[in-house]
């Protein structure tokens, strides 16, 4: 069974629902993640992922009126940002519109398909310079 989802025609301005292919996601929606929950599969855009968690705004909990919104949200994220900052992070406040899609899943049971991860314990992982202090030494 394929995901029902609502997306924006090509020329951006109608909203259709209809049945869509993980394909035609992956290649007009970059930003979207398709993950599998037993035996479900939820398209969002991932928050967070860890070892134990992961945090995705699921599009199908999304009020229909504002999906497109989330979809202008989620490119804007894409190409403006570095990709390692979570999108509610990226966008702000403005994002709150959708805490209510938030769902989180045991990473036991989910399995990513396809799609961005966005790992907080990234942006810790800077590798930290240490630095050397050589001293000269003169022979008397």
């Amino acid at each position: 069974m394929k995901p029902l989802f609502y997306f924006s025609s090509p020329d951006g301005n109608n909203y259709y629902k209809m049945t869509v292919k993980l394909e035609e996601i992956q290649k007009n929606y970059p930003f979207l993640s398709v993950i599998k929950v037993a035996n479900e599969e939820r398209v969002g855009i991932i928050q967070n992922c860890d070892q134990r968690i992961i945090s995705i705004y699921c599009y199908d909990y999304i009020q229909k009126g504002i999906q497109p919104l989330f979809l202008e949200y989620g490119r804007d994220w894409w190409w403006e940002s570095n990709r390692k900052l979570p999108v509610n992070m990226f966008i702000g406040e403005k994002f709150q519109v959708f805490s209510n899609s938030l769902r989180s899943y045991s990473m036991k049971e989910t399995e990513v398909v396809f799609g961005p991860i966005t790992k907080l314990s990234d942006l810790l992982n800077v590798k930290r310079l240490r630095r050397k202090t050589v001293q000269l030494i003169r022979k008397v």
